[in-house]
């Protein structure tokens, strides 16, 4: 299969888009729902808290600008990772052979590349002590919710 370029198919680029706004989606929801469990707390907290990547600490005590801003921060965020996903897909086939092995090992991956690499890196600020339980619960979520269906979605376009 040929990469994704501007000469990609227009049904290629339709599933790619709908499957980031499905990974996008489904990701929100679990960390909005598992946040409101663990916390008691309104699941606009998690979009501000990811709407301080881009504007500093402050963005935690924002209105509903700032979780509209988190919002669409996180669906930029699951569509770049999809973007990537089915480029790499297009020029090596083993990514599209077994959605279901792949897409695992690729939520991992996002898993540990956005709390390891990228978070540390934007104006969050130092993250929190490292709670296994925790760690465990978000790369599930990534797993089930981004990995998976990206890896479906590859499949499926490509």
């Amino acid at each position: 299969m040929t990469p994704m370029t501007d000469s990609t198919p227009s049904p290629v680029r339709r599933i790619a888009l709908t499957t980031g706004l499905v990974a996008g989606t489904l990701d929100a929801t679990a960390a909005s729902v598992q946040f409101y469990l663990r916390t008691g707390n309104s699941p606009a907290g998690v979009w501000r808290y990811v709407a301080s990547a881009l504007l500093g600490p402050d963005a935690r005590a924002g209105g509903a600008g700032t979780v509209v801003i988190g919002l669409l921060m996180h669906y930029g965020i699951a569509m770049g990772w999809t973007i990537a996903f089915f480029i790499a897909a297009s020029r090596l086939r083993a990514l599209r052979a077994s959605p279901w092995i792949v897409g695992p090992l690729y939520g991992v991956f996002v898993w540990a590349m956005m709390t390891r690499v990228l978070v540390p890196l934007t104006r969050i600020g130092p993250p929190p002590p490292f709670n296994l339980s925790q760690a465990a619960t978000a790369a599930a979520i990534i797993v089930v919710c981004v990995g998976t269906p990206i890896a479906l979605g590859a499949r499926r376009a490509l």
